[in-house]
């Protein structure tokens, strides 16, 4: 059997297809120009926004040696649910809705799980930050530090 390897345009296809999957989600009618052109208006703060998530890293993927834009597709989701965001707890939502849907992340009743997470909640200050200065607005100050929890060992599985 030949071996399969996808050349770079055929992953940007996919990822643009999972994508586009996910925001047939969000919206009933999505419009293609609309999400290209607000992808790419926004690409500063979906630069940002991958940064952040992948020094926070919530799935501890870059932790295990995953690349640092690991979260690029959950970037550009949340991202595109940027006219939800009315206030960080409005973010934080939207963060821990989108981490929900792109890891499974769903309780028995079908809710997203662990919202509320200290994760969700420092990444939601560090993206409302982010915008604001890419406004030229000063950023936003907490009168609480939260801190997130210690980073658990990778498990290793060895296959022989």
């Amino acid at each position: 059997m030949k071996d399969f390897i996808l050349t770079d345009e055929d992953r940007f296809l996919k990822h643009i297809n999972h994508l586009l999957k996910r925001m047939t989600e969000i919206r009933d009618n999505i419009d293609n120009e609309w999400i290209i052109d607000h992808l790419q208006a926004n690409k500063v703060l979906i630069d940002k926004t991958v940064d952040i998530l992948g020094e926070i890293d919530p799935q501890g993927l870059v932790y295990c040696g995953a690349p640092d834009d690991e979260y690029m597709s959950e970037a550009e989701t949340i991202l595109l649910r940027q006219s939800e965001w009315k206030t960080i707890d409005d973010l934080e939502k939207v963060i821990a809705e989108e981490l929900a849907w792109w890891f499974f992340l769903y309780d028995e009743n079908n809710k997203v799980r662990y919202y509320g997470s200290p994760v969700y909640k420092v990444a939601a200050r560090q993206i409302w930050n982010a915008w604001l200065e890419i406004k030229g607005e000063p950023p936003e100050v907490f009168s609480d530090k939260i801190e997130l929890p210690p980073r658990k060992p990778p498990i290793i599985i060895e296959i022989e």
